[in-house]
């Protein structure tokens, strides 16, 4: 059993940590910690919690698309060219048919290994994709969830 009191704290980033960290780490604990604490009466104060929780979780996947459409939009590609011209040096000078085969030819390997990276990264990282299922869980669980 775990310590984390969902609702010992009022900011909405602070709540949204508790529960994302309880979701994670004991799924029914989280359900029944609801279940408990809101209860006939107090359908106020269980609207006020699911839009901190739902508009917290929201940022954050916002904040983490950015990050990795600025990461693979433009950091990685512009490494990629980078690297391929700073490898090439010579053979872009010449400007000829060659460099420019040599570049299509990096460019589709680099995309080969980003598709094998990511395959594989998702086959051996199970343990935070289990962690994502159980969030996702919890948050779909706060969604749905109704005072009788």
């Amino acid at each position: 059993m775990t310590n984390i009191n969902l609702f010992a704290v009022t900011d909405s980033k602070e709540q949204y940590d508790k529960f994302i960290k309880l979701a994670t780490e004991d799924y029914t604990e989280l359900k029944n910690q609801i279940k408990n604490h809101f209860q006939t009466g107090q359908e106020e104060g269980l609207r006020e919690y699911k839009v901190n929780i739902l508009a917290e979780h929201s940022y954050k996947q916002n904040d983490i698309e950015i990050i990795n459409n600025i990461f693979w939009g433009i950091f990685f590609p512009s490494l990629i060219s980078l690297l391929t011209i700073s490898i090439f040096p010579r053979i872009q000078e010449n400007n000829s048919i060659v460099s420019s085969l040599i570049s299509y030819v990096a460019g589709a390997l680099t995309i080969v290994l980003v598709i094998i990276y990511l395959q594989n990264y998702h086959k051996f990282n199970s343990k935070r994709r289990k962690q994502i299922i159980q969030q996702n869980k919890a948050i779909v669980f706060l969604e749905n969830f109704e005072i009788n």
